[in-house]
């Protein structure tokens, strides 16, 4: 949740504005990361979780990117 500023003043310049580039990166880096759990899991380890979240961000970053288009 946001706190408004009491002082009137925009807070605009304290946000964490992200760029479309930024934001695959982003998401880039956290597919990496997943794989990378997956593939060092062991094999009797239900990682059904761990690949719908994988699917998710693929097609985030999939979005993203052909937005950009």
């Amino acid at each position: 949740m946001s706190e408004d500023r009491v002082d009137g003043k925009s807070d605009w310049e304290d946000q964490d504005l992200l760029t479309r580039d930024l934001a695959a990166e982003r998401l880039t880096e956290e597919i990496v990361s997943i794989e990378g759990e997956i593939a060092g899991a062991p094999a009797d380890l239900d990682l059904t979780d761990a690949r719908l979240r994988l699917e998710r961000l693929i097609a985030a970053r999939a979005r993203l990117t052909e937005g950009a288009r």
